[in-house]
């Protein structure tokens, strides 16, 4: 599937939709104002934050209403009792998964339970955190080049973040638990605890986007 990397594109018509954004392109607050319930959530969040809060919920409630097909100002963006964003507006079923990361914003949206995750690849990126591999991403990641490295770790951390984030965890689960492996053109197989996850769409890609150099991970569970 392509990854669309902005909001005025017309969608492809697939059952899963991904866009990578940066925080500008949510525009201001006068064009979509925040429903009742952003300005509560807002309420409990350091003033720092809440302008980049807003603007993230702008760009989801303007790629829901892209798939829906309605305006962005009818879309209501609640949480799920683990925290994640969920529409309560639509009429059809709908599962939506948001990161951010710097100027980046990654939305993933899908009639399943998608994971999305994005990380920005830095210049001199610390040392990966070894604890959170499995056995097998260990050996793989030692085959890796030393300048491949810092995007093979992070393309395997941004995989483990959107499968937990499809399963309604996020880091409440042992990250080394999971086993990821990555095969041709960037697709994703997974083990969870030994056992095979069973997955409609898992990609993990890495790319410059927007100026900025970023590694990008959704998965969609099979049903």
């Amino acid at each position: 599937m392509a990854l669309a990397t902005s909001l005025e594109a017309p969608l492809a018509a697939e059952r899963t939709q991904v866009w990578l954004l940066p925080l500008s392109a949510a525009g201001d607050e006068a064009n979509l104002p925040p429903t009742q319930m952003e300005r509560t959530e807002i309420g409990a969040l350091a003033p720092v934050r809440r302008d980049a809060f807003l603007a993230r919920r702008r760009l989801l409630r303007r790629a829901v209403a892209l798939r829906l097909g309605i305006g962005p100002g009818d879309i209501i963006i609640a949480r799920d009792a683990n925290g994640a964003p969920r529409v309560t507006s639509a009429r059809e079923p709908i599962f939506v998964s948001l990161a951010s990361r710097g100027e980046l914003v990654a939305i993933g949206l899908s009639d399943r339970p998608v994971g999305i995750d994005v990380e920005v690849v830095e210049t001199n990126p610390p040392e990966p955190a070894w604890n959170i591999l499995h056995a097998r991403e260990r050996e793989w990641f030692l085959l890796q080049g030393t300048g491949e490295r810092p995007e093979s770790f992070l393309a395997l951390w941004c995989a483990k973040e959107a499968y937990l984030k499809t399963i309604g965890l996020g880091l409440r689960r042992e990250p080394a638990e999971i086993a990821v492996s990555i095969k041709d053109e960037g697709r994703l197989s997974i083990e969870d605890s030994g056992r095979q996850v069973r997955l409609d769409e898992a990609f993990v890609t890495c790319s410059q986007s927007h100026g900025t150099p970023a590694v990008l991970a959704w998965i969609v569970l099979a049903r």
